[in-house]
């Protein structure tokens, strides 16, 4: 599905980012009441319906990917296997507000594995379901396969401010191509940061790294891939920088390598950081996020899944005579996890820039 290359790590990072910084997986992360908006480093994004306890009966979700023009989709997952992907005679009837009924047979239905759920065809902005939703207070939903009925209702208590967020994400405020923030320009145009979502998206001199499990950062299944947050951000059509997620990801960890093009040069670019001595290098950096607008990524390496200790860095991504390389503008450290978070990594005890004469905090165990 169109979708689901993606979505299984999304998820897991709405997932994990429900606890105080706890997500592991990169992109813009936000909720508002039971909605929250997930978006990878090149800005697709999912809004879902975040049920905890599942009093709903079912889950929703809109899926819109970063471009011109993209549509909306709307997706509803019903629990019980006889709504999974084996019910052929599915059908589902939607209504927001217990007004009129929007039917979807199974020839208007595709399922999506990653989410267990259903897509609806069409697209919600057009179709008129986004203004519906935005405006309404409950979505009911009827489904039926096989003899079987199953009804829920879904509160939409936080999704007008949901789309909001996911149009200031993907630059679309002011646009005429926005859900919510309607504007006179023109549609907004592709980012020049795209997902990586296959091995097809890396140069060829360097793709065998990634695909033969045997090499440094092989282990990396590629129905995963697109979800833990690999990217590329293009310079000109010859430059280019490629953050590429190396090797299995841990339980709260995913590593990178970042990769710098010019022209036919292919170079490995290193992460600048500071040991108890001074400066220094890694070749890896871990969860990493990018902010467009200030071309810098951040990462926060959790020394334990609580994320009350471990690293925080802020590169900025530079250039100079030799091309652009990472320069380091901020690290924080916490060692002891004591179950603090304080006002979260950010706070925590400065290694660099370094006040006076003091040492950098000693660094959670890699």
């Amino acid at each position: 599905m169109r979708h689901s290359h993606r979505t299984a790590g999304i998820l897991l990072g709405a997932a994990l980012a429900a606890a105080p910084f706890s997500c592991a997986l990169a992109g813009a992360y936000r909720s508002f009441g039971k909605w929250e908006v997930s978006c990878t480093n090149g800005r697709n994004c999912e809004l879902r319906f975040f049920d905890t306890d599942n009093k709903a009966g079912a889950s929703a979700f809109l899926l819109r990917d970063v471009g011109p023009d993209t549509p909306t989709v709307l997706a509803i997952g019903l629990p019980g296997d006889a709504f999974g992907e084996a019910a052929t005679d599915m059908s589902i009837a939607v209504s927001i507000d217990a007004g009129a009924e929007m039917s979807f047979g199974r020839e208007k239905l595709s399922y999506d594995a990653d989410t267990s759920a259903w897509q609806l065809s069409g697209d919600a902005a057009t179709d008129g379901l986004i203004e519906t939703l935005r405006k309404g207070k409950t979505i009911e939903v009827t489904a039926r396969t096989h003899g079987q009925t199953a009804k829920a209702t879904i509160p939409l208590d936080g999704i007008a401010a949901s789309l909001i967020f996911l149009d200031d994400t993907q630059n679309r405020v002011g646009h005429t191509d926005a859900l919510v923030s309607k504007g006179d320009k023109p549609p907004s145009p592709l980012p020049p940061v795209t997902d990586i979502r296959t091995f097809n998206d890396l140069p060829a001199a360097i793709r065998t790294n990634f695909t033969n499990e045997n090499a440094t950062c092989g282990g990396v299944d590629e129905s995963m891939l697109a979800g833990l947050g690999g990217f590329k951000r293009r310079y000109t059509k010859t430059e280019a920088i490629y953050v590429i997620p190396c090797g299995s990801p841990g339980a709260y960890n995913v590593p990178f390598v970042a990769y710098y093009q010019l022209e036919t040069m292919l170079e490995q670019v290193q992460f600048p950081v500071m040991a108890k001595e001074g400066p220094s290098v890694s070749t890896t950096g871990y969860n990493l996020d990018y902010d467009e607008k200030s071309d810098s990524m951040t990462s926060f390496f959790k020394g334990r899944g609580l994320g009350d200790c471990g690293s925080f860095y802020k590169w900025k991504i530079s250039e100079g005579g030799a091309g652009r390389a990472l320069v380091l503008l901020k690290e924080t450290d916490k060692g002891d996890c004591d179950g603090r978070y304080g006002a979260g990594p950010e706070s925590w005890p400065q290694a660099w820039p370094r006040s006076g004469s003091a040492s950098p905090k000693s660094k959670a165990k890699r």
